[in-house]
């Protein structure tokens, strides 16, 4: 009943795509399970491309067009950033 309603009367967007995707037993990946609750969790009027405005909304610093989203960053300290830098580069080179 909900596929079906759904493709009938939902906006057409990525996290439309993507929430029937989940429906119909498909796997999603991380960015693509959060587009999907962010259209069902507008019930489907949002076309994804505006801010829902509920920072309540465990999801919501992720959210792709939060108006707040560089608010919500953590500054690092330049000792911080250079042993990040180096735990990426080191996680890089063990995958090789």
């Amino acid at each position: 009943m909900k596929i079906e309603e759904i493709e009938k009367f939902g906006e057409k967007a990525s996290g439309q795509r993507f929430l029937l995707k989940h429906l119909k037993g498909g796997h999603l990946s991380r960015k693509e399970a959060m587009l999907a609750m962010c259209y069902d969790c507008t019930y489907g009027y949002a076309n994804g491309m505006v801010d829902c405005k509920t920072p309540t909304c465990p999801l919501y610093d992720w959210m792709p067009y939060n108006k707040n989203k560089n608010k919500n960053k953590k500054d690092i300290s330049p000792e911080q950033k250079k042993i990040l830098v180096e735990r990426m580069r080191k996680a890089r080179e063990s995958k090789k």
